[in-house]
């Protein structure tokens, strides 16, 4: 059940647990059970049947932000072969549960995606506001991809960037399939996550259009290395959003200024800006550059936290927070929210719906942006 990973099993926690520095888990709870290094260790006790399957074991596999960080950390990267505990750990909620031990948490989440085909329940309301904000332009062959996820806890950014691309002529036709089943994977339930995403591939493998752009890093990273994984095919170009945008408003991508004719469709925010890392943008998908040249000609000054890119702590959980509970996720956002405050920022702007969330949660929500929002906040109409 878990041989492919008998590398990982051999070489994990001889290093005497490195990684559990850099685990977010840990410097909230400090309980041992928690390390990455011993999450291995379990699945290794799994593996020789050295220890029961049970809802015990269970809990221990949710405490788990799958953030990335414990590859980051991972002593083994000096070598130039770092581990990545992550799939193991979402492969052995994935076995646990096949064998029909399910937590409230976990059951309460099957329910869900049996009714809604996704975590976060009905969001056909938002997707219509969000369709609704799309009045004028021509579309040119591009489908925009809003997931469940940005659409419940964050549908101010796609409302923006759909607003920017109407103001530059672009009118996109907007999918009305919602979900890559990449976070439904990632918290255990397998089969039902490949079926939405075969189911996903066809409804935009059978649109006439020739250009996909993906709202979410994550979506972006699914719908681009997971469907790899699983043998599935897009056959469009898939477009992150922000890489959309630096192309349409940037030349010169070594250097951060904006396109000699845009210029003046643009003001310089006076203030200080703080950009976060999100853990796909910075850890899987290792986009550093274009945030910062999309935001950084827009404000007057720019900084970055401590221990930002690979190394940038989370906000919150990069995938669907099963298991954790509120008290963690709170200390988790208010532990990142703590290096925010030192800079006393005007704005913090962030890549992916759960830190942007998070964010607006326990901080100050005003001055939450996310890339979209500070691209319209700048924009200028001249035919205005």
């Amino acid at each position: 059940m878990l041989d492919k990973y008998k590398d990982l099993m051999e070489d994990c926690s001889m290093c005497n647990d490195q990684c559990v520095y850099g685990c977010p888990v840990f410097t909230i709870n400090r309980t041992t059970t928690v390390y990455p290094g011993r999450k291995v260790y379990l699945a290794r006790c799994i593996i020789k049947n050295e220890i029961e399957l049970d809802e015990n074991v269970q809990d221990v596999l949710y405490q788990c932000c799958s953030c990335g960080l414990c590859k980051t950390f991972c002593l083994y990267g000096i070598k130039g072969k770092p581990r990545d505990p992550v799939p193991l750990i979402q492969k052995i909620r994935h076995e646990i549960i096949k064998k029909g031990i399910k937590t409230d948490f976990v059951t309460e989440a099957e329910l869900r995606i049996k009714e809604f085909g996704n975590l976060y329940g009905d969001v056909s309301n938002i997707l219509e506001e969000v369709k609704a904000t799309n009045k004028s332009g021509k579309n040119g062959g591009i489908l925009y991809l809003v997931d469940a996820e940005m659409l419940a806890i964050s549908p101010e950014a796609p409302k923006a960037a759909i607003q920017l691309m109407n103001k530059k002529n672009i009118k996109p036709i907007i999918s009305d399939m919602l979900e890559t089943g990449y976070d439904i994977k990632a918290i255990g339930f397998f089969e039902e996550a490949v079926s939405i995403a075969k189911n996903t591939a066809d409804y935009l493998n059978n649109l006439s259009v020739s250009k996909l752009i993906v709202s979410s890093p994550k979506a972006f990273y699914a719908l681009t290395e997971w469907y790899k994984e699983i043998n599935i095919k897009i056959n469009k170009e898939v477009i992150l959003e922000t890489d959309f945008f630096r192309n349409l408003l940037i030349v010169h991508h070594n250097e951060y200024k904006l396109r000699p004719s845009d210029i003046q469709n643009f003001i310089k925010n006076e203030g200080l800006v703080v950009y976060h890392d999100g853990s796909f943008m910075a850890r899987y998908l290792k986009n550093f550059d274009t945030p910062r040249m999309l935001i950084k000609p827009l404000f007057t000054r720019y900084e970055e936290l401590r221990t930002s890119r690979e190394e940038a702590r989370p906000l919150a959980p990069a995938v669907y927070p099963l298991g954790l509970s509120d008290d963690y996720l709170e200390k988790l956002a208010n532990n990142r929210i703590v290096d925010i405050m030192e800079l006393k920022p005007d704005y913090v702007i962030t890549s992916d719906s759960l830190s942007y969330a998070a964010l607006k949660k326990y901080w100050d929500k005003d001055k939450v942006l996310s890339i979209p929002e500070a691209l319209l906040m700048s924009f200028v109409d001249m035919e205005k």
